[in-house]
């Protein structure tokens, strides 16, 4: 029992010095990843973004014409947003379209909250 313990105990370890070993050569090329990643998290985040938008839309078209008008100003500047996005990101200006894209994230989030509070109300 003690002998498998130690044989586990040493696997384990070992299997910590190459991460170690790859953590560290990251960082030494953390300023190329850097950017490649910031593409990458952009790319993922505007992604996202397209199927909230396309989510919201759907939620929103049927029933457009009763929503208030604080909630249509919302929806409106949520579109604004991501449409400043997708341009920054195609501009390569990847920090400002994830910020973008994280604001309208956050307005169609608030849009959805009130949807489904909508839907809990019973209509008189």
């Amino acid at each position: 029992m003690k002998f498998s313990g130690i044989w586990l105990m040493l696997i384990l370890i070992g299997g910590l010095i190459p991460i170690g070993a790859t953590f560290a050569q990251n960082q030494s090329t953390s300023e190329y990843l850097g950017e490649q990643n910031n593409e990458s998290i952009a790319g993922e985040i505007i992604n996202q973004l397209t199927k909230l938008s396309t989510l919201v839309d759907i939620r929103v078209k049927p029933v457009k014409s009763r929503l208030p008008e604080n909630l249509l100003k919302d929806y409106d500047k949520a579109k604004e947003l991501k449409e400043k996005a997708l341009t920054e990101y195609q501009n390569g200006n990847y920090p400002q379209a994830i910020q973008y894209s994280l604001a309208a994230m956050r307005y169609y989030k608030e849009i959805l909250k009130a949807l489904e509070e909508d839907e809990k109300t019973p209509e008189v």
